[in-house]
């Protein structure tokens, strides 16, 4: 598989992410995690991915993100905050951090970055080894109960 439909392979997950979680009222993250699995899974299978996931997290982090539950289909770059999270965990990247530190910073002060929740924190607590949403995530409490042994 050459990178670009690497890429466009990436892009399809992102949108049945975006289909589980925006427009269908009954699907959350226990419908849509095994979507979240396969883009981690493919992420490691072509790590020249990397730049494009994290190029999607920045465009996250900067746009405000408006009337996502009326869009006929995901607004190009958007990527659900619950998948962002997940793949933080999985990969631990340091890029992350990075990217969440400086948003926190730029908009210290901001009101809406006052509330304990927003995507940056978020990021930052998905990193920890002790990230309390492990538990909504099956393939994630797998993982951690083996590593733990």
């Amino acid at each position: 598989m050459d990178i670009e439909f690497a890429e466009q392979y990436g892009e399809t997950l992102l949108d049945y992410a975006f289909d589980m979680l925006w427009q269908r009222e009954t699907c959350g993250v226990n419908h849509a995690e095994f979507i979240f699995v396969r883009l981690s899974e493919h992420l490691k299978e072509y790590p020249e991915l990397k730049h494009w996931f994290l190029a999607g997290v920045e465009k996250n982090l900067s746009e405000t993100w408006r009337n996502l539950a009326i869009a006929p289909k995901r607004p190009i770059g958007f990527i659900p905050s619950e998948l962002i999270e997940y793949i933080a965990n999985v990969t631990k990247w340091a890029e992350l951090e990075k990217l969440s530190l400086l948003e926190l910073e730029k908009h210290k002060g901001d009101d809406i970055y006052l509330s304990g929740r927003n995507l940056p924190s978020s990021i930052l607590e998905a990193l920890k080894s002790d990230w309390e949403d492990i538990d909504m995530y099956p393939s994630l409490n797998n993982e951690h109960a083996a590593s733990n042994k």
